[in-house]
C-alpha cells in the first residue's frame, strides 16, 4: 500500500489524545469519607463494570475516528490489487496540470515555483505502472496546443522537462476543463488531475465549480490540488502605457505615461525606469513606490522621425523581469494621402489652397474625385474630406472606410439641401440637421460659443500658460444642430448649436462642420486657426494611426486585410521568428492571434512596413493571489 499524500500521515500522532485524556480520567484521587455518601459504596460491581466498558468503547472510537480522518486525506492505495487472483490491478489515468505563468518564476530556498512543480511531477510520473497513461497540460500554453494521453512514461517527462515559463495568461478553470475532458474520454477506472499552481489572481480557478461542470463525468476524477508555498517577493510591475498626444507630427513634443505598481508590502525606493525610443535610450527616472500602491511616471521626448517608432518604458530587472516591460508605438506620416470628394471642387477651394500652401515640400498627397468615382481606391489613404452634396447616394465606400479604421472630414456643400445633408449625416452616423438657420450672403448671424480645447485638434496651437482662446468668425450660415449625444462637441455657437463636432463609427472616426468652407456662409477660412486646424484635423485622423490600441497577451490584431492589398503579410515577432499570412475580409482570416510573446509584431506587405503592435504582459500575473 502507498499513500498519494504521505504527508497527512503526521496526523497519525494524534490518535494517542483520547488514550491520554481517558488515562487522565483514571488517576486515583484522594477519598474523603463522609456520611451522607457512604450509601454509594452499596452500588453493585456490575454496573461499576457496564460504566467501565462504556468508557473503554468510547476511547476505541475516538481513536478509531481520528485514524480514518488520517487515513482518508492520505489517499492511501493499493498496487497489484487483483480479486480473487483472477482480475488484473486497475489501471489509472493522470492529468498534471502546471501552472507555467510568468509569476510561477518567483524564487524561494528551493529554486523557482515552476521547477519544484516540474520536480513532483516527474516523480508523479516515474511512479506509473505498467498501463497507466498519463498527459501534461500548461496552464499559460497558447490555445491549439496538442493535448492527447499517452502510455509513454518517458515522453511525458520530456514534456515535463521542457516546459517553461510563458507570457501568455494562464487560465487554470480552462486547464482543468481541459484535463476533464481528457479523461472523460479514458477507460481506466482511477483517474486523477494532479494541479500545481501558485493561485495568482488571474488563475480564475473555483475548484467546487469546475467539477461540477456538466458537461462531462467528474464522479470518477479526484482532483489533487499542490499548493506551492508562497514567496514574497519585493517586485514592481509597468501597466497602463499610453500617449498624452493624440497627434503626432515631425519634430513635435510627444509625452508618454506608465503606471508603476508595488503590490507587495514593503516600499520599493530607489528604482530607475528608462525611456527607449526606437532602442536608443533617451530618458530615465527614479521612482519610488509605497506598499500597494502605484505612481504614474510621464517623459517628453523630441520626434524627429517619420513612420513609425516603437516606445519601450523600462524599469531595472526585479524578481519578475517579464513585468519590467510596457510598449507603445506610433505613426508619424511623412505625406497625408488626402482624397478630396465634392461634386464641384470648386466648392472646397478653400480648404485645397489651405493644404498646398507649402509648394517645395508638400505635407498633404491629394486626389480629386466627385461622388461618381468613389472606388476601392480609398482604401488606400490616410484621410478622406467630404463636401456632402446632392449627388451623394452611394454611402456604402464611407460606411466600409470607416468601420476599417478610416478617418472622414465632412463639410456640407454649399449647394446642398437640408433634406439631402440629412441622408449624408445619418449614413456615417451624425445627428440630422433640424434645418438651415441663416443666410447665404455673409452677412453676420452668429458667432463662436464654447469651444473644447482639450480636443486633439487644438492639441500644439498654444504656448503653455497662455491663455486658450481663438478669434470667432463671423458666421452667416450653418445647419442647424441643437441636440448631439453619442460624440464630442469641439466648437458651438452662441444658441449652444454644433459649428464642430466628432463621431466614432466603426473603428474610424469623423470630424464634421455644420457650415460650408466658404465666405458665404462665414469668414472663418480667412481667420488665423483655420489652416492649423484644418492640418490637426488630418494628422488625427490618420488612418494607419494606432498609438491608441494597447494590446496585452492573449488579444488579437483584428481587421488586417486593411493592412494589405495582395492578401498576404509576412509577420516579425519579437523573438526575430517570422509567421505568413494570407489574408481576406471575413474571420478568422481577418485577424492574427492570440498573441503569445510581448514587445513589437511587425507587419510587412512584401517589404513594406504597414502596422507595429505592440504587446504587452497581462499585469494580473503580478498581483498576489
Amino acid at each position: 500500500m502507498t499513500f498519494l499524500n504521505p504527508a497527512f500521515l503526521f496526523g497519525l500522532l494524534a490518535a494517542g489524545i483520547p488514550v491520554i485524556i481517558h488515562l487522565l480520567n483514571l488517576k486515583k484521587l484522594k477519598k474523603i469519607e463522609f456520611s451522607t455518601l457512604i450509601f454509594l459504596k452499596e452500588l453493585q460491581k456490575q454496573k461499576i463494570r457496564r460504566i467501565k466498558m462504556k468508557q473503554w468503547l468510547l476511547l476505541v472510537l475516538r481513536v478509531l475516528i481520528i485514524l480514518f480522518v488520517v487515513f482518508a486525506f492520505s489517499r492511501p492505495t493499493v498496487d497489484n490489487l487483483s480479486l480473487s487472483g483472477f482480475a488484473p490491478a486497475a489501471k489509472a489515468s493522470g492529468v498534471i496540470i502546471i501552472d507555467n505563468s510568468y509569476s510561477m518564476n518567483l524564487k524561494n530556498e528551493n529554486g523557482t515555483l515552476i521547477n519544484q512543480a516540474k520536480e513532483i511531477a516527474a516523480g508523479i510520473v516515474n511512479g506509473f505502472k505498467e498501463g497507466d497513461e498519463g498527459a501534461l497540460i500548461l496552464t499559460a500554453a497558447s490555445p491549439g496546443a496538442g493535448l492527447r494521453m499517452t502510455k509513454d512514461r518517458t515522453e511525458l517527462l520530456k514534456q515535463i522537462k521542457e516546459s517553461g515559463i510563458s507570457s501568455y495568461p494562464g487560465n487554470t478553470a480552462n486547464a482543468v476543463l481541459e484535463g476533464i475532458r481528457l479523461l472523460d474520454g479514458t477507460a481506466n477506472l482511477n483517474k486523477y488531475i494532479y494541479l500545481f499552481t501558485d493561485f495568482q489572481k488571474s488563475g480564475g480557478f473555483d475548484a467546487a465549480e469546475v467539477m461540477s461542470f456538466n458537461g462531462f463525468n467528474t464522479s470518477r476524477i479526484t482532483l489533487i490540488t499542490v499548493n506551492l508555498p508562497s514567496v514574497k517577493s519585493k517586485n514592481l510591475y509597468l501597466s497602463e502605457p499610453g500617449f498624452v498626444n493624440r497627434i503626432f507630427e515631425k519634430n513635435s513634443q510627444i509625452t508618454v505615461k506608465v503606471r508603476t505598481s508595488n503590490p507587495g508590502d514593503e516600499e520599493i525606493s530607489g528604482r530607475i525606469l528608462s525611456l527607449f525610443v526606437n532602442g536608443e535610450r533617451i530618458a530615465q527616472k527614479t521612482v519610488s513606490v509605497e506598499a500597494g500602491a502605484g505612481v504614474l511616471t510621464e517623459f517628453t521626448f523630441a520626434n524627429r522621425t517619420t513612420g513609425f517608432s516603437v516606445v519601450e518604458l523600462k524599469i531595472d530587472d526585479d524578481e519578475i523581469p517579464e513585468d519590467n516591460s510596457a510598449y507603445l508605438s506610433f505613426y508619424t506620416p511623412e505625406k497625408i494621402r488626402t482624397l478630396i470628394y465634392a461634386d464641384k471642387q470648386e466648392n472646397l477651394r478653400f480648404v485645397d489652397l489651405a493644404l498646398t500652401l507649402d509648394q517645395e515640400n508638400p505635407l498633404f498627397q491629394i486626389t480629386k474625385s466627385s461622388f461618381s468615382g468613389v472606388t476601392a481606391d480609398i482604401e488606400k489613404t490616410d484621410a478622406v474630406i467630404l463636401s456632402a452634396g446632392n449627388n451623394l447616394t452611394d454611402f456604402s465606400s464611407f460606411r466600409e472606410y470607416l468601420n476599417n479604421g478610416g478617418g472622414i472630414l465632412i463639410f456640407p456643400d454649399r449647394d446642398v439641401t437640408p433634406e439631402n445633408l440629412r441622408k449624408a449625416f445619418a449614413s456615417v452616423g451624425l445627428p440630422q440637421p433640424e434645418g438651415f438657420a441663416g443666410n447665404k450672403e455673409g452677412k453676420p448671424f452668429t458667432g463662436f460659443g464654447e469651444t473644447d480645447f482639450s480636443h486633439p485638434v487644438f492639441e500644439g496651437l498654444f504656448e503653455k500658460g497662455n491663455k486658450k482662446e481663438i478669434e470667432s468668425p463671423s458666421v452667416s450660415g450653418y445647419f442647424k444642430i441643437s441636440s448631439f449625444t453619442g460624440g464630442k462637441r469641439i466648437i458651438s455657437l452662441r444658441d449652444n448649436s454644433v459649428f464642430m463636432g466628432e463621431k466614432n463609427q466603426g473603428k474610424g472616426k469623423v470630424l464634421f462642420f455644420t457650415s460650408p468652407p466658404d465666405p458665404q456662409f462665414s469668414d472663418l477660412v480667412f481667420k488665423p486657426v483655420f489652416v492649423p486646424l484644418l492640418y490637426k484635423s488630418l494628422f488625427y485622423m490618420v488612418r494607419w494611426q494606432n498609438s491608441d490600441t494597447v494590446l496585452k497577451t492573449g488579444d488579437y490584431a483584428e481587421n488586417l486585410d486593411r493592412l494589405t492589398g495582395t492578401g498576404a503579410l509576412r509577420i516579425l515577432k519579437p523573438d526575430g521568428n517570422d509567421e505568413y499570412r494570407e489574408i481576406k475580409r471575413q474571420l478568422p482570416e481577418n485577424r492574427f492571434g492570440p498573441f503569445t510573446q510581448t514587445g513589437f509584431h511587425r507587419f510587412f506587405e512584401d517589404k513594406n512596413l504597414r502596422a507595429v503592435y505592440p504587446v504587452n504582459i497581462n499585469e494580473r500575473e503580478s498581483m498576489p493571489g
